[in-house]
C-alpha cells in the first residue's frame, strides 16, 4: 500500500503489481517493486499493453479507449495479497482459519480508488487482524526466501 501511495503521488499507474514483480526484504518487513515497469503509464493514459493477469482481473482495460487510473493498481495490490495467501480467485479466503476476518474482507473488497485512504484502511485492517502495530522480527533474510 505504501508503494501504491507513491505511485499515486507520482501520477503513475504500474499496471503489473504481482507476486513475480516484487522482492521481499523480510528483515525490514519491506518490499521493492522490481518488475513490470514496462506496463506503467501516467494516470489517465491508455497502456500500450498489460499482462494477461491484469486484463483478466480488469477486463474493462481491454476496451478501446479505456485509460488507466490508480484503482487498477489498488485492485492489483489486493489480488496479490490473495495470491500470496493461496486464494487467487478469492474463493475460500473467508473460510481459511489462517487469514483473519478483517484481512479477508479487505482483500475481497473493491477499492475506493484513492491510495492514501486505502493505506489508512489497510492500517486499520492490520490492527483489527493482529492487534496494535509492533515490529516482530521474522528471523529471515532474503536468501531464506530467494535461495
Amino acid at each position: 500500500m505504501n508503494l501504491a501511495c507513491y505511485l499515486q503521488w507520482a501520477g503513475l499507474v504500474h499496471g503489473a503489481i504481482a507476486p513475480e514483480n516484487v522482492l521481499v526484504r523480510p528483515e525490514r518487513h519491506s518490499l521493492v517493486l522490481v518488475g513490470g515497469w514496462g506496463f506503467s503509464v501516467k494516470s489517465g493514459e491508455r497502456p500500450v499493453a498489460l499482462p494477461r493477469r491484469t486484463l483478466e482481473m480488469a477486463p474493462c482495460m481491454g476496451v478501446k479507449g479505456q485509460v488507466a487510473d490508480h484503482a487498477l493498481d489498488l485492485d492489483l495490490v489486493r489480488a496479490t495479497g490473495r495470491e500470496l495467501l493461496g486464494h487467487s480467485a478469492g474463493g475460500g479466503i473467508r473460510m481459511d482459519r489462517e487469514v483473519p476476518g478483517p484481512m479477508a474482507d479487505w482483500l475481497l473488497a473493491a477499492s475506493d480508488g484513492d491510495a492514501v485512504s486505502e493505506y489508512g484502511e489497510w492500517t486499520r485492517v492490520l490492527e483489527a487482524s493482529f492487534g496494535p502495530r509492533k515490529f516482530v522480527p521474522m528471523g529471515m533474510v532474503p536468501t531464506d526466501v530467494y535461495s
